[in-house]
């Protein structure tokens, strides 16, 4: 990137130009070519060490893309902005968000969520905390598609291992979402950064080395002709071959002659610094104002700053672009991070933290945040009372923004290494609770001391929810232990009393707290008027749960969950009370076998979620309907739930990832994909990590139900018994929570040890009587009749049958049927087997269990009928997501669109629609709306 000066020597300064420093980069060229405007655009992260041309490698795919047409985001990540969520992703989109504002026929919708990153004023939504980034990215990417709307795009973020987590974890998301589309993205980060584990996956990574020998002799004599050959090897020695140190030691007033001791870094590091040193005094303030600032500093700031007039830094401004430390262009900016960092290290550290003082109180009035960052590398300069204001309004200004962990830094400056005011330390308190952060309870204790001591026990409420939200309730559980001890006798403290046992509810274990809920009774009677308040309503939830686990008769533990359910139909998200109400009470409802009920309670809290993109609060009510589908019998729908929570687990919510995938490989078994269900049980992570989490139990047992299918019976049992033993550490040891024991006895049976078949079935009917509950009680009953053959087990089946009659539970029902018309068969009485053995056929048709429906045909065949080979087809065969898609694609939506309304990846989109295409009989989304108006939904 430069051109040679007249001055005396061909070794003389040099400046910057652009396509010199390619030389020897033609396979990298081919790369970028291929991603940016090859006919499958990518996603491309170039990286390595500084100074290699990575940038100047994107500045060429900038330019393509933009010959070809594309629009183009840019953004290069900068240090200064590390603190702040999304700061990066903000420059990025800025020119897409100034054109919907302008636009407001199209202000309203997703894209709204994200208003307050472009905004600081404005308030964001109130989501848990745990919930606002993804809300905020989910906006972010339906801003960028809406500006977009269709056409090809570049998006650039240059420096991408200095970008804020928020910006990378929106980054990693956009990888997902533009798969499939004219969208490429191109991110450049050091070697010697680790690439964030959140981009491992879906995007091409391009590692660029040293120039080639010949590359080196072509940048030296394109900037150097008359250079030798000798001269052109020395270069290449002392330099690394890094392009930057070339155009650098080209600039040094004697050719190089021999390689430096101290390494290329380090000699182009004191290069800068001589340059810096033949500066005049007014153009080394400059210089400095601008390193300090940062990127994008603009002519304004930098001569108040420096005290200077607007003239004389333009001034000094083109003596530095021609000692290429400054880029000739405007806003004023260094040319390269290595240079900045040499700038700063020539100048003094009082004078740093001067002009980084200055800087903060020439931003204060227009972006306080900006000016605490420069207060905070003041180096110590910040103890004021005018800094700690600057500071505590910042925090204030972050924790609006939805920004806790940047509040918190802010805070914790603000405190200047003691105690700092009681406001700046609830300000800490707070920020502290909503990131999460370990130090949280040290900074509640501190604040609590200032507070009088009947406001402590409600004050300990407030900041332990906000540490649930955040995703800390072990933290949260002692906040909640420590308000209840500051509790006072009054009924106002009773309340507060109820409403932080309610919380520690949420945050304790799954054993039994009865004795801390006080007047139960009482509570459901207020619930059952319409009187309780979502912490009662909670506290009545994790009651109905409790009862569940532990197999209580299933009539209380309804009258419990649904007296929790009332006044949840429109869930407040913000609300962790109310959205514990909900989910605890449709989780109780599954083991009582009230699946279409669970199912129901939860689906507006889905709906709700995915509207306000709450991708957390979406993905933990979708584990509750997952598992209300599997028991249901809705094999599909099931899966479909079971991928969206694995997604969310990839994105960050890992609390129910064992659950999901033993979910998924037990529907996949059942629909007789063994493939899919091998994929499924693949569990990020070694199993230890996973062991001691309560939903193991639900992976254990779908790999038992994946290894029965596939013949491996001796797995299948040890993975269904130990199962059992790990719920019943949990004392939940019975088939309503996880029905290990039909795979267990089915396993027992098939290598032959029919008295452990006999135990584990009789003790398991012994709980289901218990229980009470239709789809337990059937599958019991006919675990032991697979065990007795013979009379008992007509007598069992018979039972099992009339049970299941009124269950929700379809295919428990389908599997008694199977298993009475098999044993009808046995005893000589085909023309008896016949019905059952039919409404078994249909049970499995219509659920999609291919291998229960096969083996229900050959059976009937074996009683003398002739069925029709039935197809799983149609638009009866869709499942409730697979039809959700082939509507909205029928109406022109593109996958992108349907994947930003439904919270899943546009792949996931592709392959629903590929098996909209196989059941519907159709090639083309043209053809789809006609297919779907001509059958009915059974």
């Amino acid at each position: 990137m430069f051109e040679v000066t007249a001055a005396g020597s061909d070794w003389a300064r040099v400046s910057a130009s652009s396509a010199d420093d390619l030389c020897g980069r033609d396979p990298e060229l081919a790369v970028i070519d291929q991603v940016v405007v090859g006919a499958n655009p990518g996603c491309l992260l170039v990286r390595g060490p500084a100074g290699i041309g990575k940038s100047t490698l994107v500045a060429v795919a900038v330019g393509t893309a933009a010959a070809a047409g594309s629009r183009v985001l840019s953004v290069r990540a900068a240090a200064v902005g590390a603190d702040v969520p999304f700061a990066a992703a903000r420059v990025l989109l800025e020119p897409a968000y100034r054109d919907r504002e302008r636009d407001r026929v199209r202000r309203q919708g997703p894209a709204d969520l994200c208003r307050s990153v472009f905004d600081p004023t404005l308030t964001a939504d109130p989501l848990p905390v745990a919930d606002r980034a993804a809300a905020v990215s989910h906006g972010l990417t339906w801003l960028l598609f809406d500006w977009l709307d269709g056409r090809p795009a570049l998006l650039v973020i240059d420096d991408l291992h200095l970008a804020d987590p928020a910006t990378v974890a929106f980054v990693a998301r956009l990888v997902e979402q533009v798969a499939g589309t004219s969208v490429s993205i191109v991110a450049t980060a050091r070697s010697d950064a680790p690439v964030p584990e959140l981009l491992q996956t879906g995007i091409q990574v391009l590692d660029v080395g040293p120039l080639p020998p010949e590359g080196v002799r072509d940048l030296v004599r394109a900037l150097v002709p008359t250079a030798t050959d000798d001269e052109i090897r020395t270069c290449a020695a002392i330099t690394g071959r890094n392009p930057l140190f070339v155009i650098e030691a080209l600039r040094a007033p004697h050719p190089p002659l021999g390689p430096s001791a101290s390494g290329p870094q380090t000699s182009f590091l004191a290069s800068v610094a001589r340059r810096w040193e033949g500066l005049s005094a007014e153009e080394q303030k400059v210089g400095a104002v601008v390193a300090v600032i940062g990127q994008g500093a603009g002519l304004a700031l930098v001569a108040a700053v420096a005290e200077l007039s607007p003239e004389q830094v333009t001034t000094a401004a083109e003596a530095l672009s021609a000692a290429a430390l400054l880029t000739p262009a405007m806003p004023l900016a260094i040319g390269h991070v290595l240079v900045q960092e040499a700038i700063l290290a020539a100048v003094p550290p009082p004078r740093r933290a001067l002009l980084r003082i200055r800087t903060a109180q020439e931003l204060a009035a227009t972006d306080v945040e900006a000016a605490a960052r420069q207060l905070l590398l003041a180096e110590g300069e910040h103890t004021t009372s005018w800094a700690a204001g600057v500071l505590q309004a910042a925090a204030s200004a972050a924790l609006r923004r939805a920004a806790p962990e940047a509040a918190a830094t802010f805070a914790r400056a603000g405190c200047g290494g003691g105690q700092g005011t009681p406001a700046v330390r609830a300000l800490l308190a707070r920020a502290e609770s909503m990131a999460g952060a370990a130090g949280a309870p040290d900074s509640i204790r501190s604040a609590l001391e200032d507070l009088p001591e009947d406001e402590r026990a409600e004050k300990s409420l407030t900041y332990g929810v906000l540490l649930i939200d955040s995703g800390r309730p072990d933290l949260a559980h002692r906040v909640f232990r420590r308000g209840l001890r500051a509790v006072g006798t009054s009924t106002a403290d009773q309340r507060t009393a109820r409403v932080l046992r309610a919380a520690m509810a949420i945050t304790g274990d799954w054993n039994p707290r009865s004795a801390e809920l006080g007047d139960l009774d009482a509570l459901v009677e207020r619930a059952l008027a319409g009187e309780a308040t979502n912490p009662e309503r909670m506290l009545i939830a994790h009651a109905a749960l409790d009862r569940a686990i532990l197999g209580q008769p299933s009539s209380e533990t309804v009258r419990l969950a649904e007296a929790a359910l009332l006044g949840g139909e429109a869930v407040e998200l913000s609300d962790v009370f109310d959205v514990g109400a909900v989910t605890f009470g449709a989780l109780a409802l599954l083991p009582c076998g009230e699946h279409d009920r669970a199912s129901a309670a939860v689906t507006p809290l889905i709906d709700d979620a995915a509207r306000r993109g709450g991708a957390i609060s979406h993905a933990s009510a979708l584990h509750v309907r997952c598992h209300a589908h599997l028991r249901a019998g809705r094999l599909g729908d099931a899966a479909d739930d079971a991928r969206a929570v694995i997604m969310a687990a990839d994105q960050g919510w890992e609390v129910a990832r064992p659950s999901a995938h033993g979910a998924l490989a037990a529907a996949l078994s059942a629909a007789g994909d063994l493939d899919g269900a091998r994929a499924a049980l693949s569990l990020c992570g070694d199993e230890a990590r996973w062991r001691e989490e309560f939903t193991w139990a639900d992976y254990l047992e779908g790999r038992a139900a994946f290894r029965l299918a596939q013949g491996d019976v001796s797995g299948a049992l040890a993975d269904a018994t130990a199962a059992g033993a790990h719920l019943d550490v949990f004392g939940a040891d019975h088939d309503g929570t996880v029905p290990w024991r039909s795979v267990a006895v089915d396993a027992a049976l098939a290598v032959g040890d029919r008295d452990r078949a006999h135990g584990i079935a009789e003790a398991g009917l012994v709980k289901a009587r218990t229980i009470g509950a239709a789809d337990v009680l059937g599958s019991a009953l006919r675990q032991l009749a697979l065990v007795v053959r013979g009379r008992p087990a007509m007598e069992l089946l018979d039972e099992a049958v009339d049970v299941l009659a009124a269950s929700p539970a379809r295919l428990a029902r389908a599997r008694a049927h199977l298993d009475l018309g098999e044993i009808l068969l046995e005893q000589g009485s085909a023309p008896a087997a016949r019905e059952p053995l039919r409404v078994a056929l249909d049970l499995a048709h219509h659920h999609g269990a291919r291998p229960m429906q096969e083996r229900a045909y050959a059976l009937l065949r074996g009683a003398g009928a002739r069925p029709r080979r039935t197809q799983l087809a149609g638009a009866a065969a869709l499942t409730a997501r697979e039809r959700t898609v082939a509507e909205m694609a029928a109406v022109g939506a593109s996958n992108s669109e349907i994947a930003l309304v439904l919270l899943i990846s546009p792949k996931t989109v592709e392959a629903h629609l590929g098996r909209c295409f196989d059941k519907l009989g159709v090639r083309s989304r043209r053809e789809i709306a006609g297919r779907l108006a001509d059958q009915q939904v059974d």
